[in-house]
């Protein structure tokens, strides 16, 4: 089953120029030089101090690439790749007529391949097609075989906002079914995939965050990078974030978790994790961010026992 989800915008950048692949190879995570014409991949802008900006999709096209952010962060992403363009040959441009933001969601790669049976499986992969009479950009976001410790697949479809509407009709007609935003959240905990703000923020690094295999520490330098590397080298990891469970009910995003046993080296004052993102289930999936040296045994704010399952994505240790 292949359900889609009206998302808010993703934004969209058009960087022109000579120096765009030295750019973005200087200041996201991933190998832009080893991505030709066609193709994409995902890639992390940080902070200088190893901190996610954003995670980003970098789509090159014959004359360009297209930058795409998570929704909410066009402005921001914006403004932070601004700031290091000195001499540089780029030339940054804002697409707004591409308004539209449709997520699809499967637990099977065969069922999106019935969509798009020329879009590869490689996360950032992307492929321009005509649904429904409507010309489209799908992105492959997320796919399991990236990622082992997470599930099923998501691919985006960006098109002008005046045929958002004819493209809907399509997916109706094809058997897409809606998903209601309790069900598209559901979906995403249960597939194990953070998204902007709740998992990915200036808070965390992506290593910390399960992003480790769109981060090429051995490729030169990029920003952030000698301190991701002393992170891997050195194992001094805070934080990691996890799948975890409780009853119905016992979470809400953003609560403490507290160590529940003497086993952790944390006190008991101190925060052993912090819950980003809760579906409501009969028994409650969530995501969190619980500290390397927080123990088996956690406990919510109200005592309530979390089970910790496993860790989210991939790390470097």
């Amino acid at each position: 089953m292949v359900g889609y989800f009206v998302s808010e915008p993703y934004g969209v950048i058009d960087a022109v120029g000579a120096d765009t692949s030295d750019l973005l190879q200087r200041l996201s995570s991933n190998d832009v030089s080893a991505v030709p014409p066609g193709s994409g991949l995902r890639s992390v802008l940080l902070t200088e101090k190893g901190r996610i900006v954003d995670v980003l999709t970098l789509l090159h096209r014959q004359d360009r690439w297209q930058i795409v952010t998570s929704p909410g962060c066009l402005e921001n992403v914006y403004r932070w790749i601004r700031r290091f363009i000195i001499m540089d040959d780029v030339r940054l441009v804002l697409r707004d007529e591409l308004g539209a933001s449709i997520e699809l969601w499967s637990a099977e790669q065969t069922n999106i391949a019935e969509l798009f049976p020329s879009l590869a499986e490689r996360e950032g992969s992307w492929v321009d097609a005509e649904i429904g009479g409507v010309q489209v950009t799908a992105l492959r976001l997320w796919n399991s075989a990236a990622c082992p410790t997470t599930r099923g697949q998501m691919v985006l479809l960006l098109c002008p906002a005046t045929h958002r509407d004819a493209l809907i009709r399509w997916l109706g007609a094809h058997r897409v079914q809606q998903l209601l935003p309790d069900e598209r959240n559901r979906l995403r905990i249960e597939f194990r995939i953070g998204q902007y703000p709740n998992e990915y923020s200036e808070q965390y690094t992506p290593l910390e965050a399960g992003l480790a295999h769109i981060v090429a520490l051995g490729k030169g330098c990029f920003i952030g990078q000698e301190v991701l590397e002393r992170l891997a080298v050195q194992q001094k990891l805070r934080w990691r974030l996890h799948a975890i469970e409780a009853p119905s009910g016992a979470l809400r995003e953003g609560e403490t978790l507290r160590t529940a046993t003497p086993e952790s080296t944390t006190s008991q004052s101190d925060i052993a994790g912090v819950v980003t993102s809760v579906a409501a289930n009969a028994r409650a999936s969530a995501l969190a961010y619980i500290r390397r040296d927080a123990g088996s045994q956690l406990q919510s704010e109200h005592g309530v026992a979390i089970r910790i399952l496993e860790p989210i994505g991939t790390t470097v240790s």
